[in-house]
């Protein structure tokens, strides 16, 4: 087995997750907003699996520092959550900006809504020796809409934001890419 480096998360006297202050020491700004949410993200390497990543959105200007970290099968402490978590975080914000925002532009009122999506992931082997084989199912989304509206104007709804959710489009670029 590979020897792990040092935990420079837990060593480093930072919390996993902070609002930054000075965004601006690093170089990181807000991109211009060209097409309705602008977001730059500028991301590093702590140690083999160990990640931060810097965040910033031109909505509010504010910039967040997120860590990231993997577990022991991949040679690596647990000290923060695994990058798949936030995959799976963007994919449930991106969904729900969607929906909201074009049940705006059809004058669907929602009065209470819950996403559940879960993401099923497999490993076997270990990324260290090699051997290491990783899959991943299709996901199971959950959308529960209370609204007023009937039955099939929230499902075209709920279909025409996730076709239309930043996730799915890049997915459909890659398949895209792969078929050429």
């Amino acid at each position: 087995m590979i020897k792990k480096a040092t935990n420079i998360l837990e060593t480093c006297g930072l919390p996993i997750f902070f609002k930054v202050d000075n965004a601006d020491a690093v170089g990181i700004r807000a991109p211009a907003n060209r097409k309705g949410l602008a977001v730059r993200t500028w991301v590093r390497s702590l140690s083999f699996m160990q990640k931060e990543a810097l965040v910033i959105s031109d909505t509010t200007g504010l910039a967040w520092r997120l860590a990231s970290d993997e577990g022991s099968s991949l040679n690596s402490f647990d000290s923060a959550p695994c990058p798949l978590a936030f995959f799976t975080v963007g994919m449930v914000s991106s969904y729900m900006n969607e929906i909201q925002a074009l049940a705006k532009i059809e004058n669907i009122e929602i009065k209470n809504i819950k996403i559940i999506l879960d993401n099923y992931y497999s490993m076997e082997g270990s990324l260290p020796r090699g051997t290491m084989v990783a899959g991943a199912l299709p996901i199971d989304l959950d959308i529960q809409i209370e609204t007023d509206a009937d039955d099939s104007k929230v499902r075209k709804l709920v279909n025409d934001a996730i076709y239309a959710s930043p996730i799915v489009g890049r997915s459909r670029y890659a398949a895209e890419k792969k078929l050429k």
